[in-house]
């Protein structure tokens, strides 16, 4: 038993110490930088299933009519009725200065949609709201009223509120789309409209995302202090915190730019794996770091006491963490891609 013990202390030497240093603080330097290109993913339709039949059926149909997400809604309200001119004009402002920002390709507002009229000298485009006559308004409000076309698609029930609709480009990345967010957010403050609501994917993604960074932050921050005072009470010394906390957050560093590296998106379930990496790591890096101090207060050496500590800690904890890594790893099964990523990179940082 002494025998495995001192063939072990011999390989903890300062030579070996300052390479393991050199070598751990070249790589977190590596994976440090990665992070400069972390990416969030916020795209929901890579949990569809994908050996599902109806997956094969909805991107056929939607490859053949377009996709039915690359839209903005404006309401824009008013009361007690949105059928006033000065109203009604501001609306109209409103729609031609979003048709000028860039990737919007089409907007329909209400003050700018015509009627079609058949008459024995002709066909004619008839707007259907006439902004320039606060008479005519009043009788044209009157029969767009009694069209359900135009009230049932633009109008709130009891009229006080109007839809405007903008159609973005297609397949925007998120750069383009979230400048084209703030400037339509820009256009809608000096609107002169004081009640508007936004609504659509460019709109829906811009605030996940921050909400995904909110929380990652949240849980995270918690996580680190609540083991912070778990690990400040048992060991009550500095050390005994800085070490374990030191040693789980350079694993979870690893891990995010491992996945920045492979070109890997965080994704809501792997926003996660900082927490998860966290109390799972930590809880054998506690197992280690006690038998050390025990084995310190027995009159051991250092060395000695870290050649004790990886003979009777070590092998158990490294199998926890195996077992812990399979059980994440059998997630690799899953048909649907972000649960078997999730498992892939937790199954890589447990073990």
């Amino acid at each position: 038993m002494d025998d495995t013990l001192h063939r072990i202390q011999r390989h903890f030497t300062p030579r070996n110490a300052r390479l393991a240093l050199t070598v751990i603080a070249l790589l977190s330097l590596g994976f440090g930088l990665a992070l400069r290109n972390v990416r969030l993913d916020h795209d929901f339709e890579r949990f569809f299933p994908t050996d599902d039949p109806e997956l094969d059926r909805y991107l056929a149909f939607r490859e053949r009519f377009g996709n039915d997400n690359d839209f903005l809604l404006i309401a824009a309200g008013h009361a007690p009725s949105v059928f006033q001119g000065d109203f009604l004009r501001r609306v109209d402002g409103l729609a031609e200065d979003l048709r000028g920002l860039p990737d919007v390709v089409s907007v329909t507002s209400p003050t700018d949609l015509e009627d079609v009229r058949v008459t024995p000298a002709g066909v004619f485009r008839v707007p259907w709201l006439r902004l320039d006559n606060d008479t005519l308004l009043a009788i044209d409000s009157a029969r767009v009223w009694r069209d359900d076309r135009i009230r049932e698609n633009f109008f709130s029930a009891d009229g006080d509120a109007l839809l405007v609709v903008m159609l973005t480009a297609p397949d925007l990345s998120k750069e383009r789309s979230d400048s084209l967010l703030l400037a339509t957010e820009a256009v809608l403050a000096g609107s002169g409209i004081d009640d508007l609501r936004v609504a659509g994917r460019i709109h829906g993604q811009y605030y996940y995302i921050q909400k995904m960074l909110r929380e990652l932050v949240l849980f995270f921050t918690a996580s680190v202090l609540l083991l912070a005072i778990f690990l400040a009470i048992t060991f009550r010394a500095a050390w005994g915190v800085l070490v374990p906390i030191g040693v789980v957050a350079l694993t979870v560093l690893w891990q995010v730019g491992l996945m920045t590296l492979m070109g890997q998106p965080i994704t809501v379930l792997t926003m996660l794996l900082p927490t998860i990496l966290f109390v799972v790591g930590l809880s054998d890096v506690v197992h280690i770091v006690e038998r050390y101090i025990e084995a310190l207060r027995l009159g051991r050496s250092r060395t000695m006491a870290l050649a004790v500590s990886f003979r009777e800690v070590g092998l158990a904890t490294l199998l926890t963490s195996v077992t812990t890594a399979i059980g994440f790893g059998t997630l690799i099964s899953s048909s649907i891609p972000p649960i078997r990523e999730f498992g892939i990179f937790t199954a890589i940082g447990v073990g």
